[in-house]
């Protein structure tokens, strides 16, 4: 807004400005005349005050006057609300901080995921190999306990055999097909004998006779009679000294099949 000094000057200039207009379209006869009253008074009142730089005196005109713009007003001139504009604050760092930190939580969150499940492969993969080393000493401490009771089974035997093979079936096959069928015999009535003792159907013990095995298994008819002629095979060359015929052998080899079925039997039942 402008002050009050500053719009009596421009008044002044409005007003020498219409003085100069009618001096210049006076006509040129005028000009030997005198000033009317009112130019005379306004010329006055301009020479009185010597603080219009627009007015010359001496001429009795208006004067030309170089404006400078003030050096506050130039610099801030881009300004549309206020003279000195404050320069915005830059917080674009806190940004890129901001998004920093999330990329690095990010990755720490799947750097933890990743350890986390590598610790449960490992604990995983350490249980399975405890178990398994458990489960080898627990076969191999139930073999040790099954070959020491398998040797007293052999030992309780009402016989004695040279050389007590570990799997009596297989050294039976491996005698008969090398062609001696009484020792083939002999490995076969033991593997009965045994097989019956572990089912708790006879008891083996030292000084009993193969025919009080036999009359063990009243109350199983079916196995009864064929242990009866398996003992009786075993004891024509055992105690004979006979030689086995391939038939007698193979007719006991045979009857192995119905031998083992009944025995699941009575385990199931």
């Amino acid at each position: 807004m402008w002050r009050l000094m500053d719009f009596f000057k421009f008044a002044w200039l409005i007003n020498g400005l219409i003085i100069a207009a009618l001096a210049l379209a006076w006509p040129a006869g005028a000009s030997g005349l005198e000033p009317a009253p009112s130019v005379e008074a306004g010329r006055k009142a301009l020479s009185a005050r010597s603080k219009y730089p627009w007015y010359d005196a001496q001429e009795d005109g208006l004067r030309r006057i170089d404006v400078r713009t003030p050096r506050e007003s130039a610099k801030n001139r881009g300004s549309m609300w206020q003279a000195t504009p404050t320069k915005p604050s830059d917080y674009s760092w806190l940004e890129y901080l901001v998004k920093g930190l999330g990329v690095a939580l990010r990755w720490l969150i799947w750097i933890g995921l990743g350890l986390l499940l590598v610790g449960l492969i490992v604990l995983l993969a350490r249980g399975l190999v405890l178990r398994e080393e458990q489960t080898a000493v627990a076969v191999d401490e139930a073999e040790a306990v099954s070959t020491k009771i398998e040797a007293d089974r052999i030992d309780s035997l009402p016989f004695q055999i040279a050389r007590p093979p570990a799997d009596l079936l297989a050294e039976a096959k491996a005698c008969y097909e090398r062609g001696d069928t009484s020792q083939a015999m002999i490995y076969l009535f033991s593997y009965k004998l045994l097989a019956l003792d572990r089912q708790d159907l006879i008891r083996l013990a030292r000084g009993k006779t193969n025919r009080q095995y036999v009359a063990e298994l009243s109350q199983q008819p079916t196995l009864q009679e064929l242990l009866r002629r398996s003992m009786v095979a075993f004891e024509d060359v055992f105690f004979g000294r006979h030689r086995l015929d391939p038939e007698r052998f193979e007719g006991c080899w045979r009857s192995l099949e119905s031998f083992h079925q009944h025995l699941q039997q009575l385990a199931a039942s």
